[in-house]
């Protein structure tokens, strides 16, 4: 048995990690999209238990299947259009690290 010293035990990251991207715009969008159509359920839900002649139970009664549409609508949209933006990020750091691997002495064929 040989005594070898155990290397220190750090938090840090490896270097070969890359720091996460912070989520691109749409996302965040997408995600105060979707909190909104959720608070307008809830108002929906509300409107059973509370005053029938208020107005924001004759606004949700009249106009509340139209704007959860929308906001449905809105919500898969910015969705779709946080991944493809997040898709093309990634297709931009693939290629930006493609040609340097492709110039190491080594992968030239001459």
């Amino acid at each position: 048995m040989t005594d070898q010293p155990t290397p220190p035990v750090t938090n840090a990251p490896p270097e070969d990690i890359a720091e996460p991207a912070r989520p691109n715009v749409f996302f965040r969008m997408a995600v105060a999209a979707t909190a909104i159509f959720i608070l307008t359920i809830l108002a929906t839900v509300a409107t059973i238990f509370g005053d029938a002649d208020a107005p924001p139970t004759r606004f949700l009664h009249r106009h509340g299947d139209l704007l959860m549409l929308m906001e449905v609508v809105i919500a898969v949209t910015l969705g779709a259009m946080a991944i493809a933006a997040d898709r093309k990020e990634i297709r931009r750091r693939n290629a930006d690290q493609q040609p340097a691997a492709a110039t190491r002495p080594e992968d030239r064929h001459e």
